[in-house]
């Protein structure tokens, strides 16, 4: 038995075959309709539009997922996922074509016939592989289990792994020397005390022993560990975290030495910390040397219209593991404004101009931010950074506040397009940014930040109620 995720796999051959299919459909389309499309997308050595294609799909199946893994799923709700996947990924399309000017080689009539095909097909074959999965749950040979212990720990492996049917474990039952009245486990499923499992082990067929005693009683189960690895029964252990640790942890090894740290942290690894800076440097150099200059100019007039000052505002903010850095912005309120390292914007504040109210309307006042990005200082995605006095004020109300500056701070994050932007007016409101910080902080992917992107363009272009 392998209490590893298995379905991953089949997440894996539904993604590939669904990226063929929409592939298939491309090229179908294209062979179709091939006099209003345009050759250079196809041949001539130019792939851009393919791998460009094909990205939004990832992108697509990130928002939506695949549910094949759940037990009790319909296929309605398949169906669902299906039309959600091929409409994102079809608007994503739509949107990027239309901006760039190349819309012109996908008339109307192009685009819902890709759709009705891609869609009929993408049907088929997540019904195929609906009706697989089920088989392979409904023909899967169980495993049979034994657990040693009867507390809470045994009780939740008890419903997270033998109440799953996804895992196809069989609890035959457990031991433990605990009297009946301190037991969390059902007493029928009791087989007797700890010095009766080797002798049960003799008489009996079991794959699995998971030992969920408390610290100080786990060394009674030496004897029943040497057995079972002397009789190909895998043994597992559950340490009992929760007695002091009420979140997931993340194991280590040090050579032979085990170390628990309190957090994932994604970015800790030299990989993903080298994708997430070249992303930060492509982006940011890519925005600054081609729509940042005319949106400069545009603003820079703007301003210097209405009000005496400078175009750039810069104010020192807390960064990377608690430095200090000056955070770029253009300027959106009245010059000489003595409160604004001392105040936060509120709504319908007397300090902002009539410029700066759309600037920050529309976060085209955080565009000079992305010279932080390039200089090192930000991330395009991260915890937004506050400013000096805030971060002073904040860490004596909230428990784990500075835990937000384990990665750099972005110039969007989770917490802006959750709906945690914007004026803190109650402990709640930042009790919820740090939360989404935080998970960001443990779950971040280099996806995680492209959907993170999209929303705040698509909040932008829409409006954020919290943006003043």
């Amino acid at each position: 038995m392998n209490f590893k995720k298995s379905f991953p796999i089949w997440k894996l051959i539904i993604v590939i075959g669904e990226m063929l299919i929409f592939n298939l459909m491309l090229w179908l389309v294209y062979a179709i309709w091939h006099r209003y499309m345009s050759y250079r997308y196809f041949f001539g050595g130019d792939y851009h539009f393919l791998v460009f294609f094909n990205l939004t799909y990832l992108i697509s199946i990130m928002r939506w997922n695949i549910i094949l893994h759940r037990s009790s799923i319909r296929f309605s709700q398949v169906f669902d996922k299906v039309i959600k996947t091929v409409l994102t990924q079809e608007g994503i399309l739509f949107f990027v074509l239309w901006l760039t000017g190349d819309i012109v080689y996908f008339p109307l009539r192009v685009m819902a016939a890709f759709i009705v095909f891609t869609f009929l097909a993408c049907c088929v074959w997540r019904f195929a592989m609906w009706k697989l999965v089920r088989f392979q749950r409904k023909h899967s040979k169980l495993s049979t289990l034994i657990i040693l212990g009867s507390g809470e720990v045994a009780k939740e492996v008890q419903e997270r792994f033998c109440n799953n049917v996804n895992n196809k474990i069989q609890l035959v039952g457990y031991f433990d020397d605990e009297e009946q009245d301190k037991q969390s486990l059902d007493a029928s499923l009791r087989l007797g005390n700890l010095d009766d499992v080797i002798r049960f082990l003799k008489e009996n067929t079991v794959e699995s022993i998971v030992c969920t005693l408390p610290s100080g009683e786990d060394r009674k189960a030496l004897p029943i560990m040497n057995y079972a690895e002397n009789h190909l029964i895998r043994f597992y252990l559950v340490p009992d975290f929760k007695r002091f640790l009420p979140k997931k942890v993340s194991l280590e090894f040090y050579d032979n030495i085990p170390l628990v740290s309190l957090r994932e942290e994604p970015l800790e690894r030299w990989g993903n910390k080298m994708i997430k800076r070249l992303f930060d440097i492509c982006f940011s150099g890519l925005f600054l040397a081609t729509i940042f200059p005319f949106i400069f100019i545009v603003v820079a007039i703007a301003i210097k219209a209405e009000s005496k000052g400078p175009v750039f505002f810069k104010q020192k903010r807390t960064g990377y593991r608690g430095r200090e850095f000056y955070c770029l912005k253009f300027r959106s309120m009245t010059s000489g404004n003595k409160e604004a390292d001392e105040k936060q914007a509120t709504k319908n504040d007397a300090r902002i101009t009539k410029v700066g109210r759309f600037l920050r309307k529309t976060s085209i006042d955080e565009m000079p931010q992305f010279i932080n990005v390039f200089l090192g200082d930000m991330s395009v995605v991260g915890p937004r950074p506050h400013m000096i006095r805030q971060t002073e004020d904040y860490v004596q109300l909230v428990d784990k506040y500075m835990l937000r500056h384990l990665q750099k701070p972005g110039v969007t994050g989770l917490a802006q397009v959750s709906g945690f932007r914007g004026e803190i007016t109650k402990r709640e409101d930042l009790e919820g940014r740090i939360q989404k910080d935080i998970f960001y902080i443990e779950n971040w992917n280099f996806f995680f930040d492209i959907r993170i992107i999209l929303k705040t363009v698509y909040l932008g272009i829409v409006g954020d109620k919290k943006a003043y």
